[in-house]
């Protein structure tokens, strides 16, 4: 940057053509902390306000500690509980419940997956905790035999003994995985599992996704929507129903960061407060942000 350079232009040096953009940054005044007062009394409001931030913090972190718990057993794989113990070919099922409004079930689940070589017997989902909960992203290991070669469909049932709305089921997809070769195939469901919803089926053979069908933008949407909130966001990633979950990146830390952020921004505040500025005169000025009664010019 060379000597010429002001508030309109900037002189720039360089050694090799390429392109470049400049910018500057109008630092604020400084704070006179000798002067600031700390009287209990004649700052009541921000010390209550300061009071009641810390309590929503500590509340926040109770829930976000809590929630953690749940996510943490949500990341259990489960065997399956028919599992033979001499099969050794092992598979991995990751199965997704939608968000909907009651989109989980406490029916018995039942399904059929088949390969170009061999399929399974009628296989159950259980476990010892709460699965196929609404927003769920379970996970189970399944043995066989053998390798079922490639995968062609999956047919997967409920009893429909739930009860009362825990009958149906909104199946969102299941991905199985072979756990010798990793090779992943998507099952994309997106429907209803349920008597009195959709085509009244608790019954369905989902084929197997090509890769076409995979990126087709419903699904897309759908997918990326919820990953989106739920683990991108960081304020509204607090409260999701659950966290995606190979996240390591717990509630906690993540209310600690909005928190601090919240903070930080409270402090840069008190730097750019009560700027020294000549509103609608100065020519510097024509940047800035005029609303009704309020005012912002390009320093704040």
């Amino acid at each position: 940057v060379g000597p010429k350079t002001n508030e309109s232009y900037i002189q720039c040096y360089s050694t090799h053509l390429t392109t470049f953009a400049a910018g500057f940054l109008v630092l604020p005044e400084p704070v006179p902390w000798n002067s600031l007062d700390f009287h209990f009394k004649r700052n009541l409001t921000i010390y209550i306000t300061l009071v009641i931030i810390g309590l929503i913090y500590f509340l926040t972190t109770g829930f976000s500690y809590y929630k953690d718990g749940i996510d943490a057993k949500m990341l259990m794989v489960i065997p399956l509980s028919d599992n033979n113990r001499h099969d050794r070919y092992l598979y991995q099922l990751v199965v997704f419940t939608g968000m909907r409004a009651n989109a989980g079930t406490k029916s018995k689940v039942h399904f059929v997956l088949s390969g170009s070589d061999d399929e399974t017997d009628i296989r159950k989902l259980t476990a010892d905790r709460r699965i196929l909960d609404r927003g769920n992203v379970d996970s189970f290991i399944m043995a066989v035999p053998r390798s079922l070669g490639q995968l062609n469909y999956l047919r997967i049932w409920h009893d429909n003994s739930g009860p009362g709305s825990d009958a149906s089921w909104f199946l969102k997809y299941v991905l199985v995985r072979d756990l010798q070769t990793m090779e992943t195939s998507y099952f994309i469901c997106e429907r209803w599992l349920a008597v009195e919803k959709d085509a009244g089926e608790i019954d369905v053979t989902i084929n197997a996704a090509g890769e076409l069908e995979q990126l087709e933008l419903k699904h897309v949407l759908s997918k990326n929507a919820y990953r989106s909130m739920a683990d991108n966001h960081l304020w509204f990633s607090i409260f999701a129903y659950h966290l995606p979950s190979a996240n390591r990146f717990t509630r906690v830390q993540r209310c600690t960061c909005c928190f601090v952020l919240f903070f930080m921004s409270l402090l840069m505040s008190i730097f750019y407060y009560d700027t020294k500025q000549e509103i609608n005169t100065n020519e510097n000025d024509q940047y800035g942000l005029t609303l009704g009664p309020f005012h912002l010019s390009k320093e704040e």
